[in-house]
Order: C-alpha cells, then sequence, then structure tokens
C-alpha cells in the first residue's frame, strides 16, 4: 500500500483541528465553572442570615424577655404586669388550664415573654418551661390557645470509668449524673456482684447512652456495655435486644447467659453490712454470745426494702425481737425474711405475690435493736444460710438462634469501648 503526501497532510490537518475544537472546549467550560463559582459565592456573601428562632418562633424583630418564676408568683399576676386586661386574662386562664393549670407552676422554673419590637411590647406569646426537655408555649394574640411542646432529644455514646476506694456511690461521685450510673450498674451486676462488698482497687468500665437536650446533658438512658475487674478476674455485661418485641431484651455476660439471677444480691440499695452471718455474735442489746443467722445492712429509717426474688409473702406482722418483719416463700428450697421494718410496702400482707424487687417494707429500728438497721435473713429448706455465699440460678439464657449475632454484637461494643477509651485519652489526635 502507498501513502501519498497529500493524504497524509489532510491526516495532520484533521488531527490538528480536533485539538483545537478540544482545548477550546476545555477552556469555555473552565471559564463557565470560574464564573459559576464566582457568582455562587457573591450570592451567599450577599444572601441574608438566617432568622433566629426561639421555641420556634422567628425573633429577629421581636423583643425576648426571659426570667425564672419567684415564689408567690402567678401565671395571671405576670399576665397583668404585661399590660393584659384582667378579662383577657380570666379569658386566657380558662382557655388553657388543662394545658397549663396554673397550680401546676413551680418556683424556679424559667419563663419567657416574646413581645413586639416597638415601643408598645405588646406580648404575643408566653412560654413556661415545664422541665429540660419540654416546655408550654401560649399564644396571647387573637384566640388564647396553648400547647405542650417536647425538644429533641439526642442520644450520644459515652464511656466511663473508675476505680473503687470505698464505694461505687463514692467513686462516682464527681461525675456528672453519677448517682444515676451507680444506681445502673447495680442494675445491671445486682444480680452477680455483692454491691457492699466492694473491694479497694476493683475497677467499673461503662459504655452507655448519654441523653442531651439543646446542647447540655439531661441525664443517661440505658448501659450499653459494662465490665468489672476485680485483680484479674473480668465480668462483662452487655444490653442486647434481638428483635422488636423485646421478648429477649437485656443484659448477658460474654457466653449469652442471663445477667439477671433467681435472686438479687442485696434487698436495699446505698446501705453498710454491720453485721455478718455467724455462728457467735456478742449481742449489742442482750449482752450475750448467741448466733446471728441473718445480715445487718445499716440504713436511714424510711429506706425501701426489695424482695431479693419472685414469691408469696407468708406472713407480715410484729414478730418479738424481730419487730415488724416479712417473711417470703420465694419456692419450694428457699424463704427469706426481713425484720425491723419501721412499716410495710403498699399491697403487703399474707398471701400477697410479690416480684423480685418490689418494695415489701421500709427499714426501721423495731423489736430488739439499738438503732436503724435491716436484719436480712434466707433460709434453705428450712435452715438458716448465708445470705452473701448462696448461689442465686441465672434466668434463661438467649436462645441458640441469636448467639452468632449476639457475639457479633460483643466483639463490636468491645471495639467502640476501646475506641471512646482511646479518645478520651488522645482527645487532639
Amino acid at each position: 500500500m502507498i501513502i501519498k503526501p497529500i493524504d497524509v497532510l489532510r491526516h495532520h490537518k484533521k488531527g490538528l483541528v480536533l485539538m483545537i475544537v478540544a482545548g477550546l472546549i476545555i477552556v469555555f467550560r473552565s471559564i463557565i465553572l470560574f464564573y459559576t463559582s464566582v457568582t455562587l459565592n457573591n450570592l451567599e456573601e450577599n444572601s441574608p442570615p438566617p432568622p433566629t428562632m426561639l421555641y420556634g418562633i422567628p425573633v429577629d424583630s421581636l423583643y425576648v424577655e426571659t426570667d425564672r418564676l419567684k415564689p408567690g408568683q402567678t401565671l395571671s399576676g405576670l399576665l397583668l404586669s404585661r399590660g393584659i386586661s384582667p378579662q383577657f386574662v380570666d379569658s386566657i386562664i380558662q382557655q388553657i388550664s388543662t394545658i397549663l393549670p396554673p397550680g401546676k407552676l413551680r418556683a424556679g422554673q424559667p419563663f419567657t415573654f416574646i413581645s413586639t419590637g416597638d415601643s408598645l411590647r405588646k406580648p404575643l406569646y408566653f412560654i413556661y418551661e415545664n422541665s429540660p426537655i419540654s416546655y408550654t408555649l401560649v399564644h396571647l394574640r387573637g384566640k388564647p390557645e396553648a400547647r405542650r411542646v417536647d425538644k429533641e432529644i439526642v442520644i450520644e455514646k459515652a464511656r466511663m470509668s473508675t476505680t473503687i476506694e470505698s464505694s461505687l456511690w463514692k467513686a462516682l461521685r464527681g461525675i456528672e449524673y453519677g448517682a444515676d450510673l451507680a444506681l445502673a450498674l447495680e442494675n445491671v451486676f445486682g444480680w452477680n456482684l455483692d454491691f457492699f462488698a466492694l473491694q479497694k482497687g476493683d475497677e467499673f468500665t461503662a459504655l452507655y447512652e448519654n441523653q442531651v437536650c439543646e446542647g447540655k446533658s439531661i441525664g443517661i438512658g440505658k448501659i450499653l456495655a459494662a465490665r468489672f475487674v476485680r485483680k484479674d478476674q473480668e465480668t462483662w455485661a452487655f444490653y442486647f435486644a434481638p428483635d422488636s418485641t423485646g421478648a429477649f431484651a437485656g443484659y448477658y455476660n460474654e457466653k449469652g447467659e442471663n445477667m439477671k439471677r433467681a435472686f438479687l444480691k442485696a434487698p436495699l440499695k446505698y446501705a453498710r453490712i454491720s453485721s455478718r452471718f455467724t455462728g457467735s455474735r456478742f449481742h449489742p442489746v442482750l449482752r450475750i454470745y448467741r448466733p446471728h443467722h441473718g445480715v445487718d445492712y445499716a440504713a436511714p429509717v424510711g429506706t425501701p426494702v426489695h424482695s431479693i426474688g419472685d414469691g408469696t409473702v407468708i406472713s407480715a406482722q410484729y414478730n418479738g425481737q424481730a419487730g415488724k418483719s416479712v417473711k417470703i416463700r420465694h419456692n419450694s428450697m428457699y424463704t427469706s425474711m426481713y425484720n425491723h421494718l419501721s412499716g410495710y410496702g403498699p399491697g403487703i400482707h399474707p398471701g400477697a405475690r410479690v416480684k423480685q424487687g418490689q418494695v415489701i417494707g421500709y427499714v426501721g429500728s423495731t423489736g430488739l435493736s439499738t438503732g436503724p438497721h435491716l436484719d436480712f435473713r434466707v433460709y434453705k429448706n428450712g435452715s438458716p444460710v448465708n445470705p452473701l455465699t448462696i448461689e442465686s440460678p441465672p434466668s434463661e439464657p438467649l436462645p441458640g438462634k441469636y448467639l452468632d449475632e449476639y457475639f457479633r454484637h460483643v466483639n463490636s461494643v468491645k471495639q467502640e469501648l476501646k475506641f471512646h477509651r482511646a479518645a478520651q485519652e488522645n482527645p487532639f489526635n
């Protein structure tokens, strides 16, 4: 095949034209992109700022006044002080009384008036903060109306780690919502750990829900995972809800075994053991040595006492030296007894069915007693046993069909705990 010079020339001209056209397209697109970017930037710079919103109301052109309710102040008094006529105040109170009963306003709660921005300051809205998560908005123009509004609550995950010096309560005292965390951890581990026998150096770590409203923490939600360490021994608990029914929602250990047991480890919270189970104890009143087949918990009068398990009340009466006492049969083997009570819980009488954790009485000092405390006893087949050492059988484990999903969940949560720990230790990395 012979290529003629004229064909080569035509080929080069065609390629040159294509290159020029392509170059022009690129330049043209660049110019369009540049001017588009400049135009958008100018629009953003010149566009008006978004309106300032307060309680869902644009308030840039309005007058906002916020204060706290003082003792003795009333809703009608507040409205009258803003120049609203007595007749209209009465109408407002009648219209909104079901949403915002006047007697329910509490001293110290924040309230806000939003008024016109001119010199007349005519009130348009009254807002009362019911709680950190809700408020009542009252329209003061036209027909009075009120509505309760729930604020948005954002759930964030937070990590807590502490080492015990004397008690979990004291260890968490300096942490925001530390008391709530202590109570939540007791609810998680209450079937497995004796919180009255914590030792110095014991460690707790938890991943939990932090409830945030308007940028402020307002409380805690569920404990998502928790770990207790004593020396080299770990006890883990993971919250797991495998389906939407909630039938198996609860806390399980690393093996998928239920953390909940047939009996609670202790019948009350935030107390100390003042006397233990023993075959020989010097009685502080009788001044003699005799067996003490129970555990004494020193606590203030009125502290709620909880049943350690489901059962039936077989006695609730004054019982001589034991004072006011409650006895509960849990099954054919175990019975528990609660002595020196100041009073009985609601509905506690012989024959009443009780649930685990139900309040059956209150700490007192009735009977032969030197001060307020609970004398707690457990009987196995009619014989006294040490409440601190009895082995309680676990509740139903997680069904096998959920175990694979659960173990994946456990691994994921453990990695999340490591991530939160690293973030706390290196916040700027």
